[in-house]
């Protein structure tokens, strides 16, 4: 969970990312936010009163209320960075953390005259004017020796042991060199001042990654899915590579299926897969952005048909009609089917 805090009106909202993927998060908290409305949050220096040198930007593009789930909040999805820490540390920093690989990166110099750099995400290509990047200057200050010296130690940090690591050591190079402070951050908006995160204690981020989903109570634990085995079957359609990303998944012809959420069940139809991602057109109606779900199908093992259930949240709605869900669990009685079709179906 990465911890931030919400200026809304007169009072702070303690605000904690429960899903977080390349492509947004869920923040949970008992906000007061409308679907395209964009927050922007401040990373706070670790000496009190001083500027904050990251602002992440973010737009809501869904609304979860209590009675629909047991989380309370929002979706998101990033919009984009801006900082006046040195390009190569936060690059390193949305790479590792974020997955994102991929940035338009552009310099600004304010009235101030102090390097303003804006890290725009894909698919959120929208033009600044040099005005309205001043309106976040008295919360930015010029990159120091210490960071400069840190781009020249750049390998070192790569030897670090896993993201862990590494996360404690870009925390210090934003400032955060206290890792239970908090984060300030606006809804709409001119940014506020930094003042308003002073003397807030948050716990660190437990999961380097952002990338597990949030916990259900009396949800049996994973079952771990091997690596599928090359398979010398007939290969079925061509692969596709999204821009962008790894994510490999292959066309075939439509399984049909029952997406389960709640006490709903949507009739569907599985279109692509990949080995962590289903692509899943319904004309019955979708999900949610960053719902839980499960995807119950039946596959040919043999002379028998095997109930197969994919469970896992969607991380994006593509049109009216089609969703993606990322899938964490998988059931399918130990009869190995999934693991047979998966590896039938993906490319080598």
């Amino acid at each position: 969970m990465m911890p931030f805090v919400v200026q809304a009106g007169d009072r702070s909202v303690r605000v904690g990312t429960v899903n977080t993927s390349s492509g947004g998060a869920f923040f949970q908290a008992p906000l007061s936010v409308t679907v395209g409305q964009r927050v922007e949050m401040a990373l706070p220096d670790s000496q009190p009163g001083q500027p904050s040198r990251l602002v992440l930007i973010v737009e809501v593009v869904h609304l979860q209320p209590p009675a629909d789930s047991e989380l309370q909040g929002f979706g998101a999805r990033w919009l984009e960075v801006r900082s006046s820490v040195s390009p190569a540390i936060v690059s390193e920093f949305l790479e590792r953390v974020l997955g994102i690989a991929k940035v338009r990166v552009r310099k600004i110099v304010t009235a101030e005259e102090r390097p303003l750099y804006i890290f725009e995400f894909p698919r959120s290509l929208t033009a600044h004017s040099v005005a309205d990047a001043a309106d976040l200057a008295d919360m930015l200050e010029p990159a120091s020796e210490q960071e400069t010296a840190a781009v020249q130690e750049e390998s070192a940090l790569r030897s670090l042991p896993g993201k862990q690591g590494w996360l404690h050591k870009i925390s210090s190079l934003f400032g955060k060199s206290d890792p239970g402070r908090g984060a300030s951050a606006v809804v709409g908006g001119r940014a506020t001042k930094p003042e308003v995160a002073q003397g807030l204690e948050v716990r660190p981020p437990t999961n380097p990654g952002f990338f597990a989903p949030p916990p259900v109570p009396a949800k049996p634990a994973p079952t771990p899915v091997p690596e599928p085995a090359a398979s010398t079957e007939p290969r079925v359609g061509v692969a596709r590579r999204s821009s962008g990303s790894r994510r490999v998944v292959q066309e075939l012809p439509p399984v049909v299926l029952t997406v389960i959420y709640h006490d709903k069940r949507i009739k569907g139809q599985l279109f692509r897969l990949g080995k962590s991602t289903a692509d899943v057109s319904s004309v019955s109606g979708i999900p949610p952005v960053y719902q839980r779900v499960t995807l119950s199908m039946s596959l040919r093992s043999g002379k028998k048909d095997v109930e197969v259930q994919l469970t896992g949240y969607v991380t994006r709605v593509r049109d009216e009609t089609t969703f993606t869900v990322r899938y964490t669990q998988v059931d399918d009685g130990n009869s190995g089917v999934f693991e047979a079709f998966l590896a039938s179906v993906l490319p080598e």
